[in-house]
């Protein structure tokens, strides 16, 4: 009988198992050299040694199950803590060993499957189990034990199929192959993932990988009867590796681990992005020397504004007075539809096809309501209206959302009422939250703006549009109410282009 050790993975480590496309044709070893031989039944014996059980073991249940025969039984009375039993005229073929530790009252306490165990003919498999150490130790190895190939009868036969090996002339030896196409395509799926490197912070650079394992359709046998198992760092080899995303300063990459999915993150303002620096906007900025502001521009289309004057102390809001027929203040996607050829200065001064969004320039838009006239506007509405403009002679109107009640809110439907800076209007109260905007047109009745001195015959401002006017003046308002100057106030005659029109924002 040989000596043979071979070390399998310990208790806690699930144990691999065998394909059964193996079955009959693995390992079914035998050291017969004679055909006499052959004539007694193709046995061998299997002894299973239990060492180092718990102190509360009483029982040692053993279990052999040959593949496809009658599973063998044993209780011992036990030797503890060390218990060997032997299992005698075993069919030769590959077996498993179930081994439960029991208290006295059958309590289980441990349990163990030993899988493979290869039954050599006229041989003794020895099979250790240590529950002290976590190891399992068969005599001789299954995936090495050497042999031949057999048929049914315990015959010689050269044309068995074996799993990964093949039954070589004459003495029928089995030979291991590289590849198998019964090993089918090994997947490597699950070894795919994202894999950050770098320095993933807002001071930094990172950049995320994804490694994508190829399935293997090749050299597929990790020895006989056993192909190389799937997701394998050692059966798939290296991967596929591109790039995904990259991030510089002021980003982060989240997510780029495993399955992912991964995305770039933009920095807080204000978090640190090296020296003196800071994340402002995506940028990074130093806090010692802000970027400079942008450069003046008028930012009404006609080439002059009306309110807010001084472009150097309002650099980015401008009060644009003029006509425009197109309806609307605060309806979604706004846009220019004359070319921006309205403005009191412009070549439609009348306003004729023209939109509210055409009194603004290039790079300038109609103010998105209170929140962005209070970051652009020094000072609140109080530069709209400048020194000497007589009273009740200018509204700038702003995309400002509200329900009812004339209150503001940050919704972004609701076009009831008109909002805005200037000194024409009804003034608006704190309890509105419409800070900082000051006038309102605000109507009770359809077809009505609500203010007599900015509708004709005193100024422009239509708010018409059937019964439900007066509940969507920012959605169909116009400022043409008063063609070739058919309106007056205070004695003095007034156009279209009069008494206001928009605050136009930069971009």
């Amino acid at each position: 009988m040989r000596d043979t050790r071979h070390r399998l993975a310990p208790l806690t480590t699930p144990l691999r198992r065998v394909s059964r496309a193996a079955l009959g044709a693995l390992l079914l070893a035998t050291f017969c050299g004679c055909a006499d031989e052959l004539i007694a039944p193709v046995e061998g014996s299997v002894e299973v040694e239990v060492r180092n059980v718990r102190a509360e073991t009483k029982i040692v249940s053993l279990v052999l199950s040959p593949e496809g025969r009658a599973p063998l039984t044993s209780e011992p009375a036990a030797e503890l803590p060390a218990t060997i039993h032997r299992f005698e005229a075993v069919g030769v073929g590959l077996a498993s060993v179930r081994c439960q530790t029991l208290a006295l009252d059958r309590t289980l306490l441990d349990q163990l499957t030993v899988y493979p165990v290869a039954v050599v003919a006229h041989d003794l498999t020895h099979v250790v189990i240590d529950f002290a150490t976590g190891e399992v130790v068969v005599e001789p190895p299954p995936d090495d034990t050497p042999g031949v190939c057999l048929d049914q009868t315990g015959a010689p036969d050269p044309e068995r199929d074996v799993l990964c090996g093949t039954c070589t002339e004459p003495a029928g030896a089995i030979v291991a192959v590289a590849d198998d196409d019964d090993c089918g395509v090994i997947s490597c799926d699950g070894l795919d993932a994202f894999r950050l490197e770098g320095d993933n912070t807002a001071a930094g650079s990172s950049q995320c990988f994804f490694d994508d394992y190829a399935p293997v359709t090749s050299a597929r046998c990790a020895s006989v009867a056993v192909c190389r198992p799937a997701n394998d760092p050692q059966t798939c080899g290296a991967p596929t590796t591109s790039l995904t995303l990259e991030a510089g300063l002021c980003r982060t990459i989240a997510g780029c681990v495993g399955a992912g999915p991964p995305s770039v993150v933009t920095a807080v303002d204000g978090t640190p992005c090296g020296g003196t620096r800071v994340c402002q906007g995506g940028e990074c900025v130093d806090v010692a020397d802000p970027p400079p502001p942008p450069p003046p521009t008028v930012g009404c289309a006609d080439g002059a504004r009306e309110g807010f004057l001084d472009q150097a102390t309002w650099p980015s809001i401008a009060g644009c007075e003029g006509a425009f027929s197109v309806a609307g203040v605060t309806r979604a996607g706004l846009a220019p539809a004359c070319a921006r050829a309205a403005g009191d200065d412009g070549a439609s001064a009348e306003g004729t096809g023209c939109s509210a969004a055409d009194l603004c320039m290039e790079g300038w838009h109609v103010c998105n309501g209170k929140t962005e006239v209070a970051a652009k506007a020094q000072g609140g509405c109080g530069g709209a209206v400048p020194t000497g403009t007589p009273d009740k002679m200018l509204f700038f109107a702003v995309a400002q959302h509200s329900s009812n009640g004339s209150v503001c809110d940050d919704a972004s439907t609701g076009d009831n009422e008109l909002f805005g800076c200037g000194n024409l209007g009804t003034q608006l109260s704190a309890d509105k939250n419409c800070g900082p905007l000051t006038r309102v047109l605000a109507s009770t009745q359809p077809d009505r703006c609500g203010f007599n001195e900015a509708e004709p015959p005193n100024g422009p401002w239509l708010c018409q549009g059937g019964s439900e006017s007066h509940l969507h003046e920012g959605g169909i308002v116009t400022k043409v109410g008063c063609p070739n100057t058919s309106c007056s106030y205070d004695g003095n005659p007034i156009s279209s282009a009069r008494k206001g029109g928009v605050l136009c924002c930069r971009d």
